[in-house]
């Protein structure tokens, strides 16, 4: 029985005479399946990263956040140049998708804007008020 291509099945393969054979691993590469797809791997990499939900503070840590940070705008009024050194969590809204990250950070507070209703630390970092979550440190030893 004879079948397409009988004639040439059995003749040797032919090398290149100009130019050395290309490696698989070059020759394979031209065939990845998502090279085309510009990104992808950024976007796998977004995908699996994990965010923190925020969490609202309670009526008492809502208490103690309010004094906390009246007795800190009246320290500033008072005396600018002394800045209390305090440690600060906020939640920091992720830019890209749902959700975010809990910053703390401790360095002096360089002022507090009430009317932009933001913290501005010694190394510029503003945090908006909205989104603290904590304050600590010597300053407020004496409260609560």
């Amino acid at each position: 029985m004879s079948f397409p291509y009988e004639d040439i099945v059995g003749l040797p393969h032919l090398e290149p005479h100009r130019h050395k054979r290309m490696p698989m691993t070059t020759r394979a590469a031209q065939f990845a399946p998502f090279a085309a797809l510009a990104g992808h791997e950024e976007a796998v990499r977004e995908t699996a990263r994990v965010t923190e939900e925020r969490r609202d503070p309670s009526e008492e840590e809502l208490e103690v956040l309010n004094e906390r940070h009246r007795r800190l705008t009246e320290h500033l009024l008072a005396s600018p140049e002394d800045r209390p050194v305090i440690r600060l969590t906020w939640f920091e809204p992720d830019r890209v998708k749902e959700g975010g990250a809990y910053v703390t950070r401790t360095l002096a507070v360089e002022k507090v804007d009430e009317n932009a209703r933001v913290i501005r630390l010694e190394d510029g970092v503003t945090v908006p008020m909205d989104e603290v979550f904590a304050m600590e440190g010597e300053f407020f030893t004496d409260l609560f």
